[in-house]
């Protein structure tokens, strides 16, 4: 690692203004992005994107011009039932059309052999859904061939494990360690694995004729984590990598970059989040800032944190059980809203 300031990781989320905006903080390295309509492989069961190819060209030609690495989402749970000349066809048309391509970031380990035999000028990346929460897991798959990880967030507070991640650098000076600063899902969640696949699930919801539907889906919200909540500590122990936290993770040299979601934010929303990362500093509710609409009549006063809260959590042994310091917090900086 070096002395830098942590660079961003952002979402393209069809407007283009707003990647022009924040290139021009110098603290973005890389925009990530799915495939055009009918051509995303980021999605795992439903094609929602409807951004036109036109755009996804011109964002590649913007950020060659400007010097900063592009990042293409096939990261899909598993490719087996995909049409793998499709896809060679996409990374292929966005190469000729567009430009350069530095990044493909991918959750299918069955992936990475096929993807690196194709296209061997392209750094493959792990999603945050290949689970790479260990040094272990990331020696094996820089041993695959990865060269960018973006890793478990539930790692995000684990400083041990993060420090003997960023110490693989010195036998791999080439590796870059990337984390999800922003997740809705609740520390060590058993159902994580599974949120990507919401949308089959809501179809399943919504069609009368599935003979389980009573059995499985009246059980489930497809739109709410099923993880049973105790109290508001909950909310203070998600992996969340407050603007403020930023410093800590650069002072120990533990990671490279820092990922900013969601791409399917409005360009406003992202414009506030853009603003307090590259600041290091945000003023408002938490709840806002991840986007928990179900908490709306509450505020999560981020201003009210203590100065070394990231530094007590960052080495906390998580046994809950013995300790209360998440409760403190939490009866401190969560209120209802009058």
């Amino acid at each position: 690692m070096n002395n830098k300031k942590i660079k961003f990781s952002i979402p393209f989320n069809g407007d283009l203004a707003l990647v022009k905006w924040a290139l021009k903080s110098n603290q973005v390295y890389e925009v990530y992005f799915s495939g055009p309509d009918l051509m995303d492989f980021s999605d795992p069961y439903e094609n929602n994107n409807n951004i036109e190819l036109e755009k996804v060209i011109n964002l590649i030609k913007l950020c060659n011009k400007e010097g900063v690495e592009t990042n293409l989402l096939i990261n899909k749970g598993t490719h087996y039932f995909d049409n793998l000349k499709k896809i060679k066809f996409l990374i292929n048309s966005l190469r000729l059309n567009g430009g350069k391509i530095d990044y493909i970031t991918i959750a299918d380990v069955y992936l990475v052999d096929y993807l690196a035999k194709e296209f061997p000028d392209i750094k493959l990346q792990s999603s945050i859904y290949m689970g790479l929460d260990t040094v272990a897991k990331v020696s094996e798959a820089i041993k695959m061939g990865l060269k960018s990880f973006c890793l478990d967030p539930n790692i995000n507070r684990n400083y041990k494990e993060l420090k003997k991640i960023s110490s693989l650098k010195k036998k791999y000076p080439e590796i870059k360690i990337k984390i999800l600063g922003i997740i809705q899902c609740y520390s060590n969640c058993f159902f994580s694995s599974q949120h990507n696949e919401i949308p089959v699930l809501a179809n399943i919801m919504n069609d009368k004729s599935l003979k389980h539907k009573g059995k499985l889906g009246l059980k489930i919200d497809p739109y709410k984590c099923t993880y049973k909540v105790n109290n508001f500590s909950d909310e203070v122990k998600r992996n969340i990598v407050r603007p403020e936290d930023v410093f800590y993770y650069e002072k120990n040299k533990l990671v490279d970059y820092i990922k900013i979601a969601f791409r399917n934010d409005s360009s406003d929303f992202l414009k506030e989040k853009y603003f307090a990362y590259f600041n290091r500093k945000y003023k408002g509710s938490l709840f806002k800032f991840i986007g928990l609409n179900n908490f709306k009549n509450f505020l999560f006063n981020n201003n009210l944190f203590p100065k070394d809260f990231i530094d007590k959590v960052m080495k906390c042994d998580k046994n809950c059980d013995y300790c209360s310091y998440c409760d403190k917090i939490a009866n401190k900086t969560i209120t209802k809203i009058k």
